[in-house]
């Protein structure tokens, strides 16, 4: 029940990801078709909707629909994060824990998956890196990604004030997120052999 539960628990994650990724896509899209549309406005000879002061301006329509859409990303960003973050406590809590402890670092962690029979994606390290680095921004594991899988990590980042500066430094995508799942999927504890007979 414990492997089966979490084969449910990664398949409810997923599904999490996915419909909350569509939610925020949906809405960069209609912000984005209101971006056009007040365009469109003014360019029709409209009047601008904002305020101005001694002819200066202190917002418009179309300042505000960016902002918007600078939240609809920074909400993005935050979601791969805490996804990341939940698939590897996902991960590490189906381990079975012979001795009864309940603090253990990621060596402990792989060292009883190997000992319970669980086959291991050969990338299952590059989780527990990023999500270390996601949730303390200590440099060390960031290094580690950067060194090991260079070809899906860039050490180059976009800068944003509106983001702690240690986050951004590890530049997250979607297909990160599909790629952290898949390692997860991979290192599942085995379902039973046993066959359940019904009469």
């Amino acid at each position: 029940m414990s492997a089966y539960s979490y084969i449910e628990g990664l398949k409810a994650i997923r599904l999490m990801f996915e419909a909350a990724c569509k939610a925020l896509s949906d809405q960069s899209a209609k912000i984005h078709r209101s971006i056009d549309e007040y365009q469109q406005h003014l360019d029709t000879g409209g009047e601008p909707i904002g305020e101005w002061e001694d002819g200066h301006r202190l917002w418009d329509q179309d300042d505000l629909l960016r902002l918007e859409n600078l939240a609809i990303a920074e909400a993005g960003l935050e979601l791969r994060v805490a996804t990341t973050i939940a698939i590897y406590h996902h991960w590490e809590r189906s381990i079975p824990c012979p001795n009864g402890s309940k603090n253990r670092c990621h060596e402990r962690l792989i060292e009883d998956a190997i000992n319970s029979g669980i086959n291991l994606h050969k990338d299952v390290d590059a989780l527990c890196f990023a999500t270390n680095y996601l949730k303390h921004g200590t440099e060390k594991w960031r290094a580690k990604l950067l060194d090991r899988w260079p070809d899906r990590f860039s050490s180059r980042h976009p800068k944003n004030e509106h983001s702690p500066s240690w986050i951004r430094k590890l530049h997250l995508d979607n297909v990160h997120v599909e790629w952290f799942l898949e390692i997860a999927h991979q290192s599942e504890r085995p379902l039973s052999n046993h066959r359940i007979i019904s009469n």
